[in-house]
């Protein structure tokens, strides 16, 4: 519903004098909140930019990216907060307050997660037939910061819904890529490189936010009770 508003507060902006009212949880007003005074803008600047009419290669890069830039924040800081000098971090627990988790056999490991893209694949001719990753690792063989191309069953595909039933549809595996750097500027150029290509190749394709991990050996203590990450 759109609830028109006539209240005196800040000027309004030409071509924009409607008021459209949220409703959203706490957790959710918090991070609005958070996120605007991050980037010196209002909580209505927010909204817009993460409902704004789109193209469909428009939607993909932007609607992401506002949350990626800031979980990319959060995972810099745990990644710095886990290097302090001398500091020690419960093994069982540490997920509960980082973007991490612990591995404990041998070399026992940190590791963090940092934001990223991940880009499925389709054949060019028949969506319903496997698509080559030999084909594909060629293709991106001068690109860097990737994972190889693999194989993914796509759970998610919906095709030709009429009368509101879905039909059985069975798709063989797709192919998938992960841009693999703890730098989200880094995993953008590559996802536009990996793109670029794809499109040239005829391929079609799609662009998800995903995470990838960033890890660093730890020393355990107290029994694999706590960990430190290790010196050099």
């Amino acid at each position: 519903m759109e609830i028109i508003s006539n209240k005196v507060g800040r000027p309004r902006r030409e071509n924009l004098t409607s008021t459209i009212k949220f409703t959203v949880d706490p957790e959710t007003a918090e991070a609005i909140r958070a996120l605007a005074s991050e980037k010196s803008i209002s909580q209505s600047d927010i909204m817009r930019e993460l409902t704004p009419v789109l193209s469909s290669k428009n939607y993909e890069t932007l609607v992401p990216l506002l949350g990626l830039e800031h979980l990319q924040k959060i995972s810099e800081k745990c990644w710095s907060d886990l290097h302090t000098q001398a500091a020690i971090f419960p093994v069982e627990e540490i997920s509960n307050f980082m973007p991490a988790f612990v591995t404990t056999w041998e070399p026992p490991q940190v590791h963090v997660k940092y934001p990223t893209y991940k880009i499925d694949v389709y054949n060019n001719k028949n969506n319903a037939a496997k698509t080559s990753t030999t084909i594909l690792n060629e293709l991106a063989k001068d690109i860097c910061n990737r994972s190889e191309f693999y194989n993914a069953y796509p759970d998610y595909i919906i095709k030709d819904i009429k009368d509101n039933k879905m039909p059985n549809v069975n798709y063989n595996f797709i192919s998938e890529v992960m841009c693999l750097s703890p730098d989200l500027n880094i995993n953008q150029e590559t996802k536009n490189n990996i793109v670029k290509i794809l499109f040239e190749k005829g391929y079609e394709y799609s662009v998800y936010p995903a995470y990838c991990l960033r890890t660093t050996l730890i020393d355990l203590l107290d029994e694999g009770k706590y960990f430190r990450v290790k010196t050099v």
